[in-house]
């Protein structure tokens, strides 16, 4: 179904901030639980992580979707409550944007061998996402006027993976990756208004966490 694309949004991660013991919703009995309250579901993978069941803590049998703040059981649970001790990370709007890609890709090695098929082959290796932020925000504006200061220019100097959210129209469903910005470009014509582009490469984890992934917000 098309989807409007000036109803769009395009957001980063802010400042982590803690929650204790944070309630989640049972999504299937038993097996997958989410965290209730939306604006908590992007956990941040750089810190501590505690999943409670019945209030005690627990450290085996279960996987976290950082990225939409979800616990998949394995094996399932029976009728238990479970809830959330760490930081999650709050998301700012780009002020201004106008504009946005996303690539997603994987690299394909030729895996032909000798005396078989005359086609190649190719053996699915390893996953990537690339992709670009235009604005008419200035690159010094600040985007959290309300708590601590966070400036375009400032996510490309500090080098550190940050969290990009790309909400598609109205349709309800996002984009959302670990990414590093790699390039930022400014560029103004006298019949034209200033505008920005940020460049950005996918910043996977050492914790194997899932680096990007498309679900409901």
């Amino acid at each position: 179904m098309p989807i409007s694309g000036h109803d769009s949004t395009v957001k980063v991660s802010g400042t982590p901030t803690g929650m204790v013991a944070e309630a989640t919703t049972e999504v299937t009995a038993n097996v997958l639980f989410q965290i209730t309250a939306a604006a908590k579901r992007i956990i941040d993978p750089d810190a501590a992580l505690t999943v409670l069941v019945n209030a005690a803590p627990v450290t085996t049998g279960f996987v976290v979707d950082y990225l939409f703040g979800t616990v998949t059981f394995d094996p399932p649970l029976t009728s238990d409550v479970v809830t959330l001790t760490g930081n999650y990370l709050p998301t700012l709007a780009v002020l201004d944007a106008r504009e946005f890609s996303v690539v997603m890709s994987r690299l394909l090695a030729d895996s032909t061998v000798f005396k078989t098929s005359p086609h190649r082959t190719r053996q699915a290796l390893l996953k990537d996402a690339s992709g670009s932020i235009g604005t008419l925000a200035a690159l010094h504006d600040d985007l959290d006027p309300g708590g601590g200061s966070v400036k375009l220019i400032d996510l490309l100097a500090d080098g550190t993976r940050k969290l990009l959210e790309v909400v598609f129209g109205n349709s309800g469903y996002a984009f959302r990756a670990w990414i590093l910005f790699e390039s930022e470009e400014v560029n103004g014509v006298r019949d034209d208004l200033v505008n920005s582009s940020l460049g950005w490469q996918l910043a996977g984890s050492s914790l194997n966490l899932v680096s990007y992934g498309i679900g409901l917000v």
